[in-house]
């Protein structure tokens, strides 16, 4: 049932005309259809509903069979969204469409009208700077060419071809950097001037070899690129220089613009205006980024994720709380990927501890079940200086409110974890923090340890306050004054005995 789900999701946002012809309404199908759209119902309840069978019924196996394949050839007429937008993708759909009716009218050599149709795409092709279609046109025309027996238009299109083969070559080695740093930091919180050195050293040989590095998708590839680097190194001039160029070139070639950019390049914007405490404007991003995402997609999550980080920073732990509801009761966290359900767990663990009346999901965190959260929190290990670090913190704190901390093995415990993972870390705001906070624990948690850290740590916080480092669920200002309620409470408590 999940493809079904996941091609009427495309379906949905703009139905084909011939949508009801090929599934009839009354018809076994439709009611299939409709069926699988109620993401409620299990595939035995629809088997039930449909057949008094279950899935394994044969009448069933074929009518699922059959409906995938209506919604296949549906799927493929069908007007994407980013279509709709009037951007690239609409206008690369277009071409291709004309040079496969050209390349067919070629397999029984008709090459007259074959030759005005290519010709026209080019022109098209190079308006937009879609280098992988002039390619194929000039292919095209080298293959009129001969059939016409014109050796120098042949020979022609066969340097043109050669030049377009080579510059999309680059444009996809380029493109290729992008996704795979994108890859590299879905799933993380840390950032890494080494990560950032080794894009840029990248990045730096492809111009390098580009011939044509004006290109509009090699420059929008380029700084796709660039804003991870910059987010990596925390180099915020740098990082903000580029989101503004990045909105100049938008506005010069607004066929740039689809689904996948606005979401990056607006999370990118996001994470900026976070870093740099500048919220006034943030919550207008958000708001677009809302109505062009959605949990189908599962694109929301990523957006939902930084609202909370919003929230929490500026200390809106209702809103913090309501977030976490919204996306915990959704169908879709159940098949998100481990990592991210782990991440989710981690913001419910510091939204419950800064704000403990805060109704959170149990199965995002139940403070009487942290061994459930440790195991849940496994899928975010590997981030040692990002999710896991954070985790490491919190597990400290959550173990000492909760009287089950073992100080003497968590002293040493936190005392590796930064020979290994931070010592040679750039950031200063979290060396400083866990410092502060290793301390704090090898002194049993004692409120005149916590005063004279206190005293410590705050200029050390202040003076690298120009920037929040990305791993920061809570500000380690907010977080530490917690820490001190917590302790007074405790000892309050204590005395009160």
């Amino acid at each position: 049932m999940d493809l079904i789900r996941e091609m009427s999701n495309i379906l949905e946002q703009d139905l084909p005309k011939s949508f009801n012809l090929i599934i009839p309404k009354g018809s076994k199908l439709r009611k299939l259809y409709k069926l699988a759209l109620e993401t409620t119902l299990s595939e035995r309840d629809i088997a039930s509903e449909l057949y008094q069978s279950d899935p394994g019924d044969k009448r069933f196996l074929m009518l699922k069979g059959n409906l995938i394949n209506k919604l296949s050839e549906l799927v493929l007429i069908a007007n994407h969204s980013d279509i709709n937008r009037k951007n690239y993708i609409k206008v690369k759909f277009q071409c291709e469409k004309q040079l496969t009716i050209a390349k067919k009218l070629l397999f029984v050599n008709v090459y007259h009208n074959a030759e005005k149709m290519t010709k026209k795409v080019l022109k098209q092709a190079q308006q937009y700077e879609l280098v992988d279609v002039e390619r194929e046109c000039y292919n095209t025309l080298r293959k009129i060419y001969y059939l016409k027996g014109f050796s120098a238009e042949t020979r022609k299109y066969q340097k043109l071809t050669e030049i377009k083969f080579d510059e999309s070559r680059l444009l996809d080695k380029l493109k290729g950097l992008m996704e795979i740093a994108l890859a590299d930091t879905k799933f993380i919180r840390s950032q890494s001037s080494l990560l950032s050195e080794s894009y840029a050293e990248d990045l730096a040989f492809i111009i390098k070899q580009s011939k044509n590095p004006e290109n509009a998708f090699f420059q929008i590839y380029k700084m796709r690129i660039q804003l991870i680097i910059f987010h990596q190194s925390n180099n915020i001039n740098r990082w903000e220089t580029t989101l503004e160029t990045l909105g100049q070139l938008l506005q010069k070639c607004p066929y740039l613009e689809t689904e996948h950019f606005i979401l990056e390049a607006n999370i990118s914007k996001i994470k900026y205006l976070i870093a740099t405490h500048e919220y006034v404007d943030i919550y207008s991003v958000l708001d677009r980024l809302i109505i062009n995402t959605s949990y189908k997609s599962f694109n929301r999550f990523e957006v939902m994720a930084e609202a909370f980080q919003l929230e929490m920073h500026l200390g809106n732990f209702n809103n913090a709380t309501k977030i976490l509801e919204e996306v915990s009761s959704t169908v879709q966290y159940p098949m998100l990927d481990k990592r991210d359900r782990a991440a989710w767990s981690l913001r419910a663990a510091y939204c419950k501890y800064l704000h403990p009346k805060a109704s959170v999901s149990p199965q995002l965190f139940d403070v009487n079940d942290l061994h459930e959260f440790y195991g849940t929190c496994a899928g975010i290990s590997k981030d040692k200086t990002g999710y896991n670090l954070q985790f490491v913190i919190i597990r400290t704190l959550q173990l000492y409110q909760t009287d089950r901390l073992d100080y003497a093995s968590e002293v040493n415990n936190l005392k590796v974890y930064f020979q290994r993972y931070l010592k040679g870390n750039e950031g200063e705001r979290t060396k400083a923090f866990y410092k502060s906070l290793s301390r704090l624990v090898m002194s049993n948690f004692c409120l005149d340890t916590f005063e004279t850290e206190s005293d410590r740590l705050k200029p050390l916080l202040s003076a690298h306050a120009e920037a929040l480092e990305y791993c920061e669920i809570i500000r380690y200002e907010t977080l530490w004054v917690k820490v001190g309620h917590v302790i007074a409470e405790k000892q309050r408590a204590k005395a009160a005995v």
